[in-house]
């Protein structure tokens, strides 16, 4: 298997960038919520700290082996990603160039560090260590993004196009932080249903048709839809320190 070190890169940034994006399509909610909340402009110092991912991704075959890990750090006014990616690979099984193959190992670290991006690289015998970490800022409190507490979760509700709400759910619970939300399925839905009105609604952009679902629950019926738990946890972080 060859691995293009371009590609390890690549992922690391696009992997940090997307850590608390939710990977299926949600349910909108028309206003902030819970609705007739009080907004807050901070986490609590009980959410605050450092959380560790964890799905650890390992990938490991004959000519390698790969990982990456994601962290968290939660602070009163933002979220910062960190994630940290480690590869081990014989140089034989990595996708260089032709016109660098053949250099020997002091020259093709040397070109790996200064074209690749990779600071942290070494060669042990023909196998090399690449180690990188990428940090970004992927939630900062300000407007318009709307925090609200409630029932011991923190909501955070951004708002979408064309309209709406998304709204993302973070529980502490012991050492742990749970990552949720409202997902658009049929099964979810119809439970919803049961609480609430929902509406689905197509609109045209760039000559393409799209339909989405979204709900205006008072405080009452969003605090059923917490205790019939169709918030569905996605994530799952371990505090550290």
């Amino acid at each position: 298997m060859k691995t293009s070190l371009i590609a390890f890169v690549l992922l690391t940034i696009f992997s940090s960038c997307g850590e608390l994006e939710s990977s299926q399509t949600q349910t909108l909610f028309d206003q902030p919520q819970p609705a007739d909340v009080k907004n807050t402009t901070e986490f609590g110092k009980k959410i605050q700290g450092t959380y560790m991912n964890q799905k650890i991704h390992i990938s490991q075959d004959s000519s390698g082996f790969y990982s990456d890990t994601t962290f968290l750090q939660v602070y009163s006014n933002s979220i910062l990603s960190v994630s940290r990616f480690f590869l081990k690979q014989h140089r034989r099984d990595l996708d260089l160039p032709d016109s660098v193959k053949n250099l020997n190992n002091t020259a093709l670290l040397s070109y790996i560090t200064k074209e690749e991006g990779l600071t942290k690289a070494y060669f042990v015998a023909d196998t090399l260590f690449c180690f990188t970490q990428i940090s970004d800022t992927i939630l900062k409190l300000s407007a318009p993004t709307v925090l609200r507490y409630y029932k011991g979760s923190y909501f955070i509700n951004t708002p979408v196009e064309p309209s709406g709400w998304e709204v993302m759910r973070l529980t502490p619970k012991k050492d742990y932080l749970l990552v949720s939300y409202l997902y658009a399925e049929d099964s979810i839905t119809t439970d919803i249903e049961q609480i609430t009105p929902v509406k689905v609604t197509t609109y045209e952009q760039d000559s393409s048709s799209y339909t989405f679902t979204s709900i205006n629950p008072s405080r009452k019926e969003f605090k059923k839809l917490i205790k019939e738990d169709l918030f569905t946890t996605e994530k799952v972080y371990r505090k550290i320190r």
